[in-house]
């Protein structure tokens, strides 16, 4: 069927190898066609770590070296070489593919997998796909070989893609066995305490088979995780074969592997458990009084595990019901990261994770009627985030048209009108032409340079502007060549010239990383004690410099030590090793245009300032003993921020979480004299 049409739906159960074998057959499809010189196969995943670990099995199965015939690219790390032809990578990679090529002339076959997540990216792969898909099928060029699409999922909108795509179905069955769904009789208010207690009771009364706990996010996890450990210290002998571990996106690769080795029996015991349901009262029952027979791994993750990639063993899963989602605000320019309730198709995907490999259980912290009343699908995010990166994006490709582009599903005009808004702000865009005068183009160049100070400052509320075309400044060009939110590339701009690039990298490097301190919930006192000495009455930005130099000093004299010194100051090691590979890229970018890596040395006022040309929509002022931005909300600095006792007039921040209050994280002490020199210097160059 693939090779028979355009484009094909997949719609393949949990378990029936689609992400896997599919792309295999692709590659030997355009292997077989005779071209003197094979296509590559492109497989985008939602996320990293499905495409490295997807990559990595596939490579195996095909009895391959990693990075020969089938490899992976990622943000920050690619794993390929001249030979692959078979790519694994996430849609936010092959969107930057597209800005260099826009018609992926390097690819026979484009495989959308898990198209039922409808990320930012890949919202706006599916229609650079289609239009190169058209472009290289129908149109009068020749010279390129025909695309293919394959659109991958278990849980998507078929009727929606089918009318998009026009194509026809493949189903496939899986090979998911029977997961009994086991709901709270009551609502759960304390979710650790919860999850913790379902844990044990899983570990003291079953047999062999891990455990996969769903949790909102990074911190939670890692909370988790220390108090099992706590239990674990004075619990039974009987008890201590219990193994928890991490997984979320950022997670390092080393780390990542170990979620995919199987728990292993002791040596000269039972291991046939797992098939054996009939076992498990007999594991539970001489546990009591004898020494475990068996690992059990309990692995606490972000929603990265609802798809993709298969974590082997998994019998238990614990889902608590909540997922942390992006959403933001077109009218107020509010963007925060918030603790929701997930829907009824990630709850179907959660509880399917136990049924891999043999019958399984999903204990739902959450009752029969809370479950009811979920969504059928999470929004979209292109309908509850931010589009400021992605028209930039599209805009780089050469969508010089926006309001026309064909969206699987168009977002609000509200959105788009405000993404422009912002871009035309940073100076990244402008106006060229007008859709309904590309007849009359010298009056409209008049007209434009007239009123370009307009265009560049409209509100929201101007119709007009979605009625012209735009494409990219000579600045947009070099935000465009960042693999960061155009905010965060504008610093990297504005650190250059202001000489303090060195340090503007490291702390955006920082700022990347999910979460740089790892404080238990038992050591907060000690731990806010021994982080003093980074602390800064500048802001957190200044902080992370300090951490940075303190670990390169500790590493100049004491390298073997490092990990106990990252230890002693709860720096979570792992995600300060992932923030140096992602500043050595954005150096090596940075090198590639020209720039030197210059050093504001003592003066960390340049680098607070250079944030400012980033993040001036991001500033909150304090009025009548409360902080607000600029539409007036009421937001508070979190916590565990700097300035959070320090309370300066004029705070800079680089995102918002909402939990039970809007709060500031990464926060900035300004000057607003800085900012007033941004809006003139804007309208002067306007």
């Amino acid at each position: 069927m693939i090779k028979g049409n355009n484009a094909v739906l997949v719609v393949g159960e949990t378990g029936s190898g689609k992400t896997t074998q599919i792309p295999t057959w692709c590659m030997d499809i355009c292997s077989g066609e005779g071209s003197s010189t094979d296509l590559t196969v492109a497989c985008t995943q939602p996320r990293r770590i499905a495409a490295m670990s997807v990559a990595a099995r596939v490579a195996k199965e095909v009895n391959c070296k990693l990075g020969e015939k089938v490899g992976y690219s990622v943000r920050f790390e690619s794993c390929t070489s001249t030979s692959t032809r078979l790519k694994y990578l996430t849609d936010g990679m092959l969107l930057r593919e597209a800005m260099i090529d826009g018609m992926l002339s390097s690819y026979g076959i484009i495989v959308l997998d898990e198209a039922h997540e409808r990320t930012l990216q890949t919202e706006i792969l599916f229609g650079v796909v289609k239009r190169a898909m058209t472009a290289r099928n129908y149109g009068t060029d020749k010279k390129l070989a025909p695309l293919r699409v394959v659109v991958m999922s278990a849980t998507m909108n078929v009727k929606l893609f089918r009318r998009y795509l026009g194509c026809p179905i493949l189903s496939i069955e899986g090979r998911q066995h029977s997961v009994q769904d086991m709901f709270t009789e009551t609502p759960r208010s304390d979710l650790l305490t919860s999850t913790l207690i379902c844990v044990f009771q899983i570990h003291r009364n079953n047999g062999e088979g891990d455990i996969l706990v769903f949790c909102s996010g990074q911190d939670e996890i890692q909370s988790l995780i220390t108090l099992c450990k706590k239990v674990l210290r004075q619990a039974p002998e009987a008890l201590q074969n219990l193994t928890p571990l991490p997984l979320y996106a950022s997670l390092p690769a080393e780390n990542q592997l170990k979620i995919f080795q199987v728990s292993k029996s002791i040596p000269g015991t039972s291991t046939n458990g797992l098939n054996n349901t009939n076992n498990s009262t007999n594991s539970a029952s001489t546990s009591k009084n004898q020494p475990p027979s068996f690992t059990r791994r309990v692995i606490f993750s972000t929603n990265v595990a609802e798809t993709s990639i298969t974590i082997p063993n998994i019998k238990f899963v614990i889902d608590t019901g909540k997922v942390k989602c992006r959403t933001y605000c077109p009218k107020t320019g509010l963007e925060s990261l918030k603790v929701t309730n997930i829907s009824k198709a990630q709850a179907k995907q959660r509880s399917g994770r136990a049924g891999r490999i043999a019958p399984g259980t999903c204990f739902r912290l959450y009752t029969s009627d809370e479950f009811a009343q979920m969504n059928d699908h999470l929004a979209p995010e292109i309908r509850r985030c931010s589009l400021d990166g992605v028209l930039l994006q599209m805009i780089s490709i050469g969508i010089n048209d926006i309001s026309s582009f064909e969206f699987l599903e168009r977002p609000d005009e509200t959105r788009i009108k405000a993404a422009l808004n912002n871009l035309l702000g940073l100076k990244a865009i402008k106006a060229t032409t007008s859709k309904t005068s590309n007849n009359n183009d010298k009056t409209l160049q008049s007209e434009n340079q007239d009123s370009q100070k307009k265009k560049d400052h409209a509100s929201t509320s101007d119709e007009s502007i979605l009625n012209l075309n735009y494409e990219l400044t000579s600045l947009g060009k070099k935000l465009g060549s960042f693999p960061l939110s155009p905010t965060m590339s504008r610093v990297i701009i504005a650190a250059n010239e202001l000489g303090c690039l060195e340090e503007a990298l490291v702390a955006i490097s920082l700022l990347y990383v999910d979460n740089l301190f790892h404080i238990p919930p038992n050591k907060q006192s000690q731990a806010e004690s021994m982080l003093q000495k980074f602390h800064s009455n500048e802001g957190d930005i200044i902080m992370y410099l300090k951490v940075s130099k303190a670990f390169n000093r500790t590493k100049q004299v004491n390298k073997a030590g490092l990990k106990q010194w990252c230890a002693e100051h709860y720096i979570h090691v792992k995600n300060l090793k992932l923030s140096r590979l992602i500043r050595k890229q954005l150096i090596d970018l940075c090198k590639g245009m020209g720039m030197s890596m210059s050093s504001c040395g003592q003066d960390t006022s340049l680098l607070r300032q250079a944030f400012t040309y980033g993040l001036f929509n991001n500033v909150a002022t304090m009025w009548n003993g409360k902080y607000r931005n600029k539409s007036c909300d009421e937001i508070y600095i979190h916590p565990s921020s700097c300035l959070f006792k320090v309370r300066p007039e004029h705070v800079l921040y680089a995102e918002i979480v909402e939990t039970n209050k809007c709060y500031m994280r990464n926060c900035t002490l300004i000057d607003m004299s800085w900012i007033r020199e941004i809006s003139s210097s804007s309208l002067r160059k306007g």
